[in-house]
């Protein structure tokens, strides 16, 4: 067909896209087998979309150099790779989200467990920056367990305040 029409990726010819956009609804796909809401399931549908489209239009290296080539099989080519990369981001926002929901299970179950206990806890936080004070008292009623956070990065400032 290109030969005979003499035009490179002809818009009338859409399998290419169909073949991108499909390949980067594959975590969602995967995804819908479990039990998520309407709401999350359609915001991924329309970041799959965007960001197939943004791959497509933009063509970052390497769909760039793909897309240079002309020849029949970059036709297709750079719309599977397109479909890739906007795979992958749609997999990292997926599982961003998955970490985030664990971070805020695992902080519930420490604050009820030493709640039950009668527990009191203090941390000293170094390479994580205060970020595991930050999910214990971000869950209601932490302050009944959560008595106090050090963070200290240098070394001269762990000796000093953590012996």
């Amino acid at each position: 067909y290109v030969l005979k029409n003499g035009k490179h990726d002809p818009s009338e010819i859409i399998i290419d896209e169909f073949l991108g956009q499909l390949i980067s609804l594959i975590p969602i796909l995967y995804l819908n087998s479990f039990s998520i809401g309407y709401k999350y399931f359609f915001e991924l549908l329309f970041l799959a979309f965007l960001l197939f489209r943004f791959f497509d239009i933009l063509k970052p290296w390497p769909i760039n150099i793909i897309d240079r080539t002309k020849s029949s099989l970059s036709i297709l080519l750079d719309d599977v790779v397109a479909g890739l990369f906007s795979l992958f981001f749609i997999d990292l926002f997926i599982m961003a989200r998955k970490l985030k929901l664990i971070k805020n299970i695992l902080a519930k179950k420490l604050v009820n467990g030493c709640r039950t206990r009668k527990y009191k806890i203090g941390i000293a936080e170094s390479c994580t920056g205060g970020l595991i004070s930050s999910s214990i008292v971000s869950v209601p009623g932490s302050s009944d367990i959560f008595e106090f956070s050090l963070i200290t990065y240098s070394n001269a400032s762990k000796k000093k305040f953590l012996n």
